[in-house]
Formats: structure tokens, C-alpha cells, sequence
């Protein structure tokens, strides 16, 4: 249903979602604030989504599709996650990226890890994804974290 609004309503919830999540971490948002950013009804809230983690994810999904839509593709684990760190940063999501970290990821579902992939390969991909929690959640460090990774990749390739 959600889909079927007129592009310029869609517009005004994600960015009152984008608000919302950016300065408040999901256990302190509000369904209010929400809707009287969006100028919509509370029962329309209800109708696009099932509650704060629904309306949460659906955004989490929009951001993370665009900001991995602006990271080259590259087959450099190292540039990849600079790239998207970089990218993420400077982005208008930095803010919503920062609270997903610091605050969201540990509320919602987890993902299993892939335990099936090779050692190195399994270390590898969790330096990355380590790398990137750190600098976006602390990004005046940004270029430490990326430079302890590039280290540690270079490490496990020796």
C-alpha cells in the first residue's frame, strides 16, 4: 500500500522517518513525532507499517541500497570498505548510520554470520564490517580504523 502513494507523500515520510531515526534511537522513537513531521494521520502510520521497527527497517533498507549504490564495485575488500565508509559519511544518512550502530542493531533480529566461509575469509569479512561500525559511529577516527584495517588485511594475506 505504501508504495501506491503519490511520490511527494512517500517522500514527506521518509524524510520525517529519516528525522526521527537520525536523532533518536529506535527504544526512544516516537509514532508521534513521526507523524506530525510527515503531516499524515496516525491510523495512516499504522497503515504503511506495522510499527517503529517495521517503519525502522523500511528506511534502514532504502539508505543502505543507496549508499551502497554510490560505492564502486571493486574486488579490494580494503577500497570496498573505505569506499563505503567514505561514502556513508558523508552522506545525508551518516546520522541514521551512526544511531543504527550505537543503538539499533543490537534491538533488531539478528543475522547469522556465515560460518561456512574459510577462516581467512570469515576474518576478513569481519574486520571490514567492524570497520565500518567504528567509523560511523566515530568517524573523526575514521581514517585510523581504516588504516588498523588495511594493516590487518595485508597481515592475513602474508
Amino acid at each position: 500500500m505504501y508504495q501506491n502513494l503519490p511520490q511527494a507523500k512517500q517522500e514527506r515520510v521518509e524524510a520525517a522517518l529519516l528525522k526521527e531515526f537520525s536523532t533518536h534511537a529506535l527504544a526512544d522513537a516516537q509514532v508521534a513525532r513521526i507523524v506530525s513531521t510527515a503531516n499524515i494521520a496516525r491510523g495512516a502510520f499504522y497503515h504503511y507499517f506495522s510499527d517503529l521497527q517495521d517503519a525502522y527497517l523500511y528506511l534502514f533498507g532504502q539508505v543502505m541500497q543507496a549508499v551502497h549504490r554510490n560505492v564502486p564495485k571493486s574486488g579490494d575488500m580494503y577500497q570496498a570498505t573505505a569506499d563505503f565508509v567514505n561514502g556513508a559519511v558523508d552522506s545525508e544518512y551518516h546520522d541514521l548510520l551512526r544511531q543504527h550502530f550505537a543503538h539499533n542493531a543490537a534491538m533488531l533480529p539478528s543475522h547469522q554470520p556465515t560460518v561456512d566461509l574459510p577462516p581467512i575469509a570469515w576474518a576478513q569479512m569481519t574486520l571490514c564490517h567492524e570497520t565500518i561500525r567504528l567509523s560511523l559511529i566515530d568517524s573523526e577516527h575514521k581514517a585510523q580504523h581504516l588504516a588498523n584495517l588495511k594493516h590487518a588485511l595485508a597481515k592475513l594475506a602474508e
